[in-house]
């Protein structure tokens, strides 16, 4: 197990609690977001690599537009990897929620970006109303 934090690779690894002379400490790994590199996390064949990608990039988004260019880029290099539908289905719900694109326009841009590449047979996209867990 690790806990993954966006900050710096100096923060505690670890936590302890004392009470009534009674101490426990918790050692743990610590992924620090900001120490990963970009490039290497978009080359990876790995899943977990384009999942922590996309919280990088959801940690340096101030803006939406920023959250749609991140969001096509993501769904781009998932168009490429050879993973199976349901694997690419179920990761880009998960990508798609890290990021939360929430400007009505740029969703539909993105929307209809998605479903292009739906139709080539790159992504499976589920409609919202299928989903297990609709977006807000």
């Amino acid at each position: 197990m690790a806990i993954i934090t966006s900050g710096h690779s100096k923060e505690e690894r670890f936590y302890s609690h004392s009470h009534f002379g009674t101490k426990a400490v918790y050692e743990y790994n610590n992924l620090v977001l900001a120490d990963l590199d970009d490039g290497e996390l978009r080359e990876s064949d790995n899943p977990i690599d384009l999942a922590l990608y996309a919280a990088k990039c959801a940690l340096k988004a101030k803006e939406e537009l920023q959250k749609f260019n991140y969001l096509r880029t993501l769904l781009n290099l998932l168009s490429e990897r050879g993973w199976g539908k349901e694997d690419k289905r179920d990761l880009l719900l998960f990508l798609e929620r890290i990021i939360d694109l929430k400007d009505k326009e740029l969703e539909k841009q993105y929307t209809e970006y998605r479903n292009q590449l739906n139709k080539e047979g790159k992504i499976v996209y589920i409609p919202l109303g299928e989903r297990a867990c609709p977006r807000n």
